[in-house]
């Protein structure tokens, strides 16, 4: 059983026909973060929890949209977005896994400008994949995320569950540029995605034209009716009490 919370009527009606969520359960979800946590030698779904809470951060990036569309690809490297606050916590557990920092491996990101203090890319003896560990600025590592290349990968994996932002897009494989103007540095993360079998589109709804807070000159917020909240477990849980009311726009800058 899929638990969804935090999300209008109107959007849930869309996301029924057709959609990833309409076959996607908890149980499916947190099988493939499992699996994934394997792959990359992180230990289990529980220890990765607490670890997310005890140091403030998020996974986002690859690993948050596999948690959306289970089985669908999987990634080579998982990004965790962390303020300098949580950063040691972050940076012990993963050497307690066998990650070391690699010195050698430049960062792939193009762009550090968008509210990225620094990356580290972190490399383990007994595994070949890689984990990035993205220093946010703040307030909240969402001024991050929400500046991302596209709406596609602008979802997170909490100490709580998964956070979709665009789910009316997302969840039909569908992602929008933010920076058609900038899109030659990222052509490479546009590829990998339609390569997975994501769509990417330039055009975007604005203002009156645009059907609902999926557009690109609306001010959304994590408490608004269109976030796609997904709790893990069972039991019913509402976003707003874990998260403010942060808000954001799909400026691109």
């Amino acid at each position: 059983m899929l638990i969804v919370l935090g999300i209008s009527r109107r959007t849930l009606n869309a996301l029924r026909a057709p959609s990833s969520l309409e076959s996607l359960t908890s149980d499916m979800m947190v099988g493939q973060f499992l699996v994934l946590l394997t792959r990359f030698q992180l230990g289990n779904v529980k220890d990765i929890r607490d670890i997310l809470k005890q140091s403030d951060a998020v996974i986002s990036g690859s690993t948050a949209l596999l948690l959306l569309h289970p089985g669908r690809f999987l990634p080579n490297d998982i990004d965790f977005y962390v303020m300098l606050s949580g950063y040691p916590v972050l940076m012990a557990y993963l050497h307690r896994c066998g990650y070391q920092i690699d010195p050698c491996h430049a960062s792939s990101y193009p762009i550090l400008s968008r509210r990225i203090r620094s990356v580290q890319v972190l490399r383990s003896s007994n595994c070949s994949r890689c984990i990035n560990v993205i220093i946010c600025e703040g307030p909240h590592v969402l001024s991050t995320i929400s500046r991302f290349h596209s709406t596609l990968v602008m979802n997170y994996v909490s100490s709580y569950g998964v956070v979709c932002l665009y789910p009316l897009w997302t969840m039909m494989n569908m992602g929008f540029i933010i920076n058609r103007n900038d899109i030659q540095p990222m052509e490479p993360y546009l590829t990998k995605y339609i390569h997975r079998g994501f769509k990417m589109s330039l055009t975007l709804g604005h203002g009156q034209k645009a059907t609902s807070t999926h557009s690109k000159d609306a001010v959304r917020n994590l408490h608004d009716q269109d976030v796609l909240f997904i709790p893990f477990g069972s039991h019913a849980v509402d976003i707003r009490e874990f998260e403010n009311a942060v808000s954001w726009e799909l400026t691109g800058r």
